[in-house]
């Protein structure tokens, strides 16, 4: 059993992910749950809480994030002082 939170349908892209993935689940013969979160992290949060009171066997999920990727994955990594 897979548990998947959509973050939205905010775009066409998204949409398709959606769609995608439910076909996907289907013709692998995976029992999908499926949770559209509605832009909003507190949902993508209850749902994956509900995902694991039901023991789905893998969580997957597009998270609602609230910082620019590149600001968090491209920073300087911090100099180490010497001691």
């Amino acid at each position: 059993m897979l548990g998947f939170s959509q973050v939205g349908a905010e775009s066409e892209w998204r949409t398709a992910n959606t769609e995608s993935i439910k076909s996907s689940a289907k013709d692998a013969g995976i029992d999908l749950k499926f949770s559209d979160a509605q832009q909003k992290q507190e949902n993508q949060i209850k749902a994956i809480r509900a995902f694991i009171a039901q023991k789905v066997d893998v969580i997957a999920f597009s998270p609602v994030v609230d910082i620019r990727l590149g600001h968090a994955c491209c920073a300087k990594p911090r100099q180490r002082r010497s001691r």
